[in-house]
């Protein structure tokens, strides 16, 4: 496992932070896009698969909150030797798959078991980007934090937004197609530019 340098600087970290951090900015965006495509907007998607009524949607879905309450509460102890890249494909690739399944299911059953390997992928998916991006931060890990910030305000506030734009346009199973669109993203970025120490 890389080690993280954590220096208590006096006052507040200036200066640039270098490309391959902002590569991985990226990636967070488009993770944190993904979670909240799905929190906001995938019992819209399940009302229009499954004819359900709108509160036993809401029902159902809490099964992506609870497969994330999982995730985070067990993920941290599972094959902690696997560097964080490697992890955070897994994790991506499970997210990818329970999104795969929820959105082609018309059983409600069925969209609750995706939905819970969906919120198991993404669970863990916030703690590894940020530890990627503290990683390219180097010896500014207050600067790398507080950028990151802003990722997190534009995915959460943006992505949910532009699904709903484009549910209003194109359909709401059309639209949803920016939450795999958002995973791919995510994994090229982790692929192509991996941390540089890692066990």
């Amino acid at each position: 496992m890389f080690r993280c340098p954590l220096r208590d600087n006096e006052g507040q970290q200036r200066g640039s932070l270098p490309l391959r951090y902002w590569i991985g900015w990226f990636g967070l965006l488009f993770t944190i896009s993904a979670e909240f495509s799905i929190s906001f907007w995938s019992a819209a998607l399940l009302r229009e698969r499954t004819d359900l009524n709108a509160a036993f949607s809401t029902t159902l879905v809490l099964a992506f909150p609870l497969g994330m309450a999982i995730g985070r509460l067990f993920g941290t102890s599972v094959a902690p030797k696997i560097g964080i890249d490697r992890r955070l494909q897994i994790v991506l690739s499970m997210q990818a798959l329970g999104f795969t399944l929820f959105w082609l299911s018309g059983q409600p059953l069925f969209s609750f078991v995706a939905l819970l390997i969906a919120g198991l992928g993404t669970s863990v998916q916030f703690p590894l980007t940020s530890l990627r991006l503290l990683n390219f931060g180097g010896d500014k890990p207050d600067l790398a934090m507080g950028k990151s910030g802003f990722a997190a305000g534009i995915a959460i506030g943006g992505a949910p937004l532009l699904l709903g734009f484009l549910a209003d346009h194109f359909g709401i199973v059309q639209a949803f197609l920016i939450v795999p669109v958002a995973i791919a993203l995510a994994f090229t970025i982790v692929t192509f530019v991996p941390i540089r120490k890692e066990a």
